[in-house]
């Protein structure tokens, strides 16, 4: 023990000597430290962490290629879609999404947003509930059906002030 405090001693004069050299080596233990955490922050969260839903490691997601085309992730259509799922003879479920832009006019000013069309069975394969109301129902999911939508949290709070 006495050898250490000896050494620490000793490192603290050296230091002390050399303002510039001990700014450095403190700017470099910085940036390292900093990069490290910035590092295992995005690998915890991208790798390491579950997925925040059901059975994730059952989760399997489709895309249709057409190499002729080149096209590596095309799109599905909603009959190459239909097609699959009654043909599904593999998986416990096969739901559904497509990305789109959205605008909302109810009155107020018309307001562009991302959202999407899922099946009505998206939410409960994924294990989610809507905190308020319901979720979709199996014969809202034909066409022809009443249009019903869903909220996300943030446009229901700042659009809707969380009107229930």
């Amino acid at each position: 023990m006495e050898t250490l405090l000896t050494d620490l001693r000793f490192a603290a004069r050296t230091l002390r000597k050399s303002p510039s050299f001990t700014a450095l080596a403190v700017l470099c233990l910085a940036l390292g430290i900093g990069v490290n955490t910035t590092i295992f922050s995005v690998v915890n969260g991208a790798l390491l962490r579950p997925f925040p839903f059901e059975d994730p490691d059952r989760l399997v997601m489709l895309n249709a290629t057409y190499p002729k085309n080149g096209w590596d992730d095309a799109g599905l259509s909603y009959l190459d879609f239909r097609d699959w799922q009654a043909g599904n003879t593999s998986f416990t479920q096969v739901a559904g999404y497509d990305w789109r832009s959205l605008t909302i006019s109810d009155g107020d000013e018309p307001e562009r947003l991302a959202g999407g069309s899922v099946t009505w069975n998206l939410f409960p394969m994924l294990g989610i509930k809507p905190q308020l109301g319901r979720g979709f129902r199996a014969d809202e999911d034909q066409p022809g059906a009443e249009k019903v939508v869903l909220l996300s949290d943030e446009v229901w709070g700042s659009r809707y002030n969380r009107e229930p």
